[in-house]
Order: structure tokens, then sequence, then C-alpha cells
């Protein structure tokens, strides 16, 4: 199994607190950045805001549809964030970093996994080329989101968003947050939730 990392950034004027309370926060704002062309939407099984959310994506790519269920993790809150796929371990980190008065470095990354072979080797080319489309167009959709003040979150997440996020999340109430499993390896509990809730995708 092969793996390379397919990565693409973009400046984006504003605070780094607020990008990535942007990015964390998947009730609110994370599917203003779902292009439509590639989601039908996002499924929020368990949490809502970051560490130990359990979420469902429905993606279309090539004329075929895919459901992705991914656990999140925060390895660094604040500056680094990712999603695990739960069925193959290939994982995206959302990394924001400050620049100070230029506003913030945004980073979209994944390590897809494919086979050996002649065949693989074109599904990676078609994969990384759809990966590099896909994370240009959500950073797009990123700055033109925080450009406006309509649809900019706070600075500091609001306390119902978090308060939210944690009645729903099985995980943190248990008190183990504290705990990050490296991005490669899968340690969670299994989603013991009755509540769940999709948002769909809406640019």
């Amino acid at each position: 199994m092969k793996t390379k990392t397919i990565a693409v950034s973009r400046i984006i004027t504003a605070p780094r607190s607020m990008v990535y309370n942007f990015l964390a926060d998947y009730v609110n704002h994370h599917s203003k950045i779902l292009p439509r062309k590639y989601f039908d939407g996002i499924a929020i099984e368990q949490g809502g805001y970051g560490e130990g959310t359990h979420l469902r994506y429905d993606v279309k790519a090539y004329g075929a549809r895919h459901t992705f269920h991914s656990v999140v993790h925060e390895p660094e809150p604040g500056y680094t964030m990712l999603e695990l796929e739960v069925e193959s371990g290939a994982y995206t980190v959302y990394s924001v970093q400050d620049l100070g008065e230029r506003g913030s470095k945004v980073t979209i990354s994944a390590r897809p996994q494919t086979g050996e072979g002649l065949l693989s080797a074109i599904e990676s080319v078609l994969v990384r080329r759809l990966l590099q489309n896909v994370f240009a167009e959500r950073l797009r959709l990123l700055e033109k989101a925080l450009s406006s003040p309509a649809t900019r979150p706070a600075a500091v997440p609001r306390p119902a968003v978090i308060a939210a996020a944690i009645s729903n999340n099985d995980w943190l109430k248990q008190g183990i947050r504290h705990l990050r499993p490296a991005p490669w390896v899968l340690q969670q509990p299994a989603i013991a939730t009755s509540e769940s809730f999709r948002v769909e995708a809406t640019a």
C-alpha cells in the first residue's frame, strides 16, 4: 500500500483563532466549505465541535458516490485538526498558521492510500488531481465565508456551541479528551449516541 501526501494552501485574511473555530465548528460553519460539486452534505453522528466528533460524508467523484465515516482529532488545538477515516485509516489534516497582520495560512492535506500496479498508479493520479481540486475549492469557499461579517465566527467559540457538542459527545463526557491517538492509529470507542443530524453542503 502506497501513500503520498497531497496538500493545498491559501492565505486567508482572518485571525488564526477565527479560522480554526470556523473549521472545528461542524454544526454551524464547516458545511459552508463543502462544494456541492463534490459533496452531498455531512451527517454529524456525535459531537459537533472539534475533538471526538463523528462524521459521515457523502462524496461524489467520477460519476460514483461514496460514503466515508470519520472521527475528528485535535493533535494541536487551535492549530491542527484532522479527520481520521474509520475504514481505511486515511486522514485529512487542517493546519492553520498565524501570519500576524497578514492573517493565516491554511493548509488542507491528505494521505490517500493506493495499491500496487498499473491500475493503482492510474487511480493514484486521478485521486491526486481530484483532491487538489477539492482542497483548492474548499479554501476558496473558506476565504469567501470569512470575508463576510454575516458568516464569520467568533474568534473564541461560543459557549453554547461547545456545550452542545459536549452534550452530544459520549467521548468527551467520559473525561478522556486528553487522549490524542497518533493520526495513523485508530483508538476510539464505538459510537454510542441516539442523536445525529445532517448538515447540507451550501456552496
